[in-house]
């Protein structure tokens, strides 16, 4: 008996050591990448590989249902808000022109950015840019009439 619970330590030190080690990689990515695209990726991608070998070694490590729900639960918060905060980050950096537009292979903000410029220019009260050219028709181009 006492081997197998020497098994579960040992498995769940190295989960836990794993994920620290994913965690100290997403910390040199941060430092050490040069722009925000590849430090939000740096942070995303193994930050949070990180939490889930963290919160795998830590339900292993205690044996108990309840690390094993804690555990399921902060995979769970992780999975969903992490690529939301890396997609604004992203929107934002992007919308701020603080990127080297020579890095990028295929811009499709560019037209998102177009109109949401337009529809500030022709109607002020759309400040937020979310509006989008079908709520205004005088800046949709694909239903103007030639003639």
């Amino acid at each position: 008996m006492t081997n197998f619970e020497a098994v579960w330590d040992l498995l769940g030190a190295l989960l836990l050591l794993g994920g620290a080690s994913f965690m100290l990689i997403s910390g040199v990515g941060l430092l050490r990448l040069r722009d925000t695209y590849s430090r939000m990726h740096a942070s995303a991608k193994t930050q949070w590989l990180g939490v889930f070998l963290m919160a795998t070694g830590a339900a292993v490590s205690m044996r108990s249902w309840q690390w094993v729900a804690a555990a399921l639960l902060i995979v769970a918060l992780q999975t969903v808000s992490s690529p939301i905060g890396s997609q604004l980050m992203a929107r934002a950096t992007y919308r701020n022109q603080e990127f080297e537009a020579t890095d990028l292979v295929v811009d499709e903000l560019s037209l998102d950015n177009e109109q949401a410029e337009a529809i500030t220019i022709k109607h002020p009260q759309a400040r937020d840019g979310f509006a989008r050219p079908k709520d205004y028709p005088d800046l949709d181009s694909s239903t103007s009439e030639v003639g």
